[in-house]
């Protein structure tokens, strides 16, 4: 019995539970706008087994591996996504040719890798592409080769059936194809010196020479025809195409699919600085790719809150109908949850991806700072500091949405001084305001020196209110009052009242009453005159709430506006300065550090470098936390800024590994984009002295030192 055969069987006998699974689908298919799922992916479901080919000897895609099992890449992706979508996924293997024909025939399902192109599009069915990657030209150790112009009229060996094949043939240079099965064969002829060039795919040919130890085979680097590598289904089979599609964005908006790409492909993956340049050209690019994508995430945010309001507000005028009905529309809105959390984990990704290129833009724009400029350059830096800043501050905002509609943010209740919010938020308008603008103050005598409550979050509405005042005021008064509104001294409970002034623009009646809700803004015009997201004020309400206050404005269109809210907290036990640990002597600013840098991604590992030079460390670089293992002596280093997820081994491990092999270490601050709540205790819980979040601000690197500095290790630091 062939293979093919026996797997067929294996469908007829199986009967899997879908229910789940299909629900999710429906559900998926409704945010489509399909109103009903097809009869294809139900009895798809039904079956519950699909059959996936790939080519028996292409590694580090696919492959047999020592056990006689299949592996690699494309395998573990195709196996991933089925089981995100609930589908048993058989996998079947040969060469590539006898693959393809497979998938012809409708003998398998899908292929999991397949390069796209238009061509091939007239015949199968790509998926979203799971991974890219190029050709190379591979030649003999004595061989040299520019371009691909040189092949002129030479002996090329390919593997058969191969997109490279193809393209070779499309360039009209009279080259002779030599067809083998597979890239190995293919770098065996070049390294017996049977032939002196092959093109095939770069991965699989530098995994080739690595795994077979050639030594008369090299790898020109005329890196050409980037394509996107997708899994195919037949032209007809596009529901099935939809269900791999689900899958794979799902995989991606977790950690599982960057788990999977770099176990298999991170480590052949030559990425440096000049590459970074090459492909984003100048920082300004960048800075506006990423406004750009921050501004399709907030309008894809804004017609999703959108609609679901729209379905809710359904929703309720249906439930006076019947209990019947009633119970059909709780059930479809516990359906909503799965989206919900789907959305949560992409925002997560997202704001990963885009805090990490962000550090190297922030970090880039300081180094440049301190160097010497001209006025207009001057003026130039400034300007890409501001957009940097609101980029990392919208950034900020939608994850405080998302995780205030997940219901996920939580107070985090300190003693500390009250004059504190006063003092911060002075601080905050000297930064933004100019020389027509006063800031005055007045606290009431009532408030105790200190209290207990979560000074961060207070101080995040204050500072809003406090950029709105600056923001909307040309030229006048922004003022700060705070008063006591109830005092419950026996129940060791008071509620305040904090209030913003100023002498500005003022707002007209009409759009006062939907100044707090999500995405409002003050002026609805194309060309607003003043940036923002129109989420810092829904924010600030979510967070009111939080603390068992209300929020409301008074204003006049012309003559300004009163912002104010209300907060209740707790008197710090005896209400003295004793309350608040004691500060910690003066040490002085620690100096001349030799600091061990763990970081992967080379561009950060650059700025990082020079941003700690220009504050007068020296810094030596392990690119992952195995390196970093190696390089450590005890006394070589003061301190260590460790990355959180880097390939081979991660800033957890490694310092896990640090503390059971030295019983004296110096501090060790973790380095991450993850910015979700929770992170920070999470990491730190695993071992870390403290954290900090990408993009990395000099401000914040201070006061994480000085945090460690003042936890009693001053004598771990050099110089001092």
């Amino acid at each position: 019995m062939s293979p093919l055969k026996f797997i067929r069987l294996k469908l007829k006998a199986t009967k899997k539970a879908t229910t789940v699974y299909f629900v999710f689908l429906s559900l998926l298919l409704f945010q489509q706008g399909y109103t009903q799922t097809s009869p294809s992916i139900e009895k798809l479901y039904q079956r519950g087994v699909i059959i996936i080919g790939d080519d028996i000897n292409y590694p580090p895609y696919s492959f047999v591996d020592s056990n006689g099992e299949p592996a690699g890449f494309n395998i573990e992706i195709a196996r991933a996504v089925g089981k995100e979508m609930g589908l048993e996924v058989v996998i079947w293997q040969d060469d590539w040719e006898v693959v393809r024909k497979a998938l012809r025939d409708g003998e398998i399902d899908a292929v999991s890798g397949l390069f796209y192109s238009e061509e091939r599009a007239q015949r199968y069915g790509f998926s979203s592409r799971h991974s890219v990657s190029h050709g190379d030209v591979f030649t003999s150790k004595n061989i040299s080769i520019n371009k691909l112009s040189d092949l002129k009229g030479k002996k090329v060996v390919v593997q058969a059936a191969d997109i490279y094949a193809e393209y070779l043939l499309k360039l009209g240079l009279d080259i002779q194809l030599i067809q083998v099965s597979s890239v190995n064969e293919a770098l065996t002829l070049v390294e017996n010196g049977m032939y002196d060039y092959a093109v095939v795919l770069k991965l699989p040919g530098l995994y080739s020479i690595n795994e077979n130890n050639f030594r008369n085979v090299k790898p020109a680097g005329l890196t050409f025809l980037p394509k996107d590598y997708c899994m195919a289904v037949r032209k007809e089979n596009e529901d099935l195409l939809y269900i791999l599609n689900a899958g794979l964005h799902i995989l991606k908006a977790s950690d599982k699919y960057d788990q999977i790409h770099s176990k298999w492909l991170g480590v052949y993956e030559e990425k440096d600085f000049s590459d970074f340049m090459e492909q984003h050209s100048w920082i300004i690019i960048l800075i506006g790719s990423i406004i750009l994508t921050l501004m399709v995430l907030s309008v894809g945010l804004r017609h999703l809150v959108s609609k679901k309001t729209r379905e809710l507000r359904l929703i309720n005028q249906e439930l006076v109908s019947s209990q019947e009905e009633l119970q059909a529309r709780l059930e479809k809105i516990n359906q909503q949850g799965d989206m919900i959390r789907f959305k949560q984990n992409f925002l997560a990704n997202m704001s990963h991806e885009i805090r990490t290129p962000l550090t190297g833009v922030m970090g880039m724009i300081d180094i440049m700072g301190q160097t010497p400029l001209t006025k207009e350059q001057t003026e130039y830096i400034n300007i890409l500091r501001h957009s940097s800043e609101n980029l990392r501050e919208i950034i900020n905002q939608v994850l405080d949405y998302s995780k205030i509609e997940a219901g996920k943010l939580q107070l985090k209740k300190t003693v500390f001084r009250f004059e504190d919010l006063r003092d911060q938020a002075q601080n905050l308008f000297q930064s933004m305001a100019g020389n027509p603008l006063v800031f005055e103050s007045y606290i009431d005598p009532k408030i105790p020196e200190n209290i207990y409550g979560d000074k961060n979050r207070i101080t995040q509405i204050i500072n809003n209110l406090i950029s709105n005042g600056v923001k909307f005021t040309p030229e006048g008064i922004v003022k700060f009052e705070a008063e006591m509104v109830a005092d419950q001294s026996d129940d060791n409970q008071l509620c305040i009242k904090i209030s913003v002034t100023d002498t500005g623009l003022g707002i007209p009646e009409e759009k006062q009453k939907t100044l707090f809700e999500p995405f409002a803004q003050i002026h609805q015009s194309d060309n607003r005159a003043y940036e923002g997201t129109g989420l810092g004020l829904s924010i600030c309400k979510e967070l009111v709430k939080l603390h068992g206050g209300e929020i409301g404005l008074q204003s006049q269109y012309g003559k300004g506006s009163t912002f104010w809210f209300t907060f209740k907290a707790e008197y710090a036990k005896n209400n003295a300065s004793e309350a608040l640990p004691p500060l910690s002597p003066k040490l002085g600013k620690p100096e001349n550090l030799r600091i061990l840098l763990v970081e992967d991604k080379i561009v950060n590992q650059k700025v990082m470098k020079l941003l700690l030079t220009s504050f007068g460390h020296t810094t030596e670089v392990a690119e992952n936390g195995a390196v970093a293992l190696e390089k450590y002596l005890p006394g070589k280093f003061d301190l260590i800024l460790m990355d959180i997820q880097m390939p081979v081994m991660d800033g957890i491990n490694a310092t896990r590994k640090l503390r059971e092999t030295y019983s004296d270490l110096p501090p060790i601050i973790g380095l991450s984009a993850n910015a979700f709540e929770g992170d920070r205790e999470k990491y730190m819980s695993m071992g870390l002295d403290e954290y900090l979040t990408k993009p990395l601000k000099k401000e914040d690197f201070f006061e994480a030192l000085e945090k460690v500095w003042e936890k009693g290790k001053p004598q771990l630091l050099h110089g001092q």
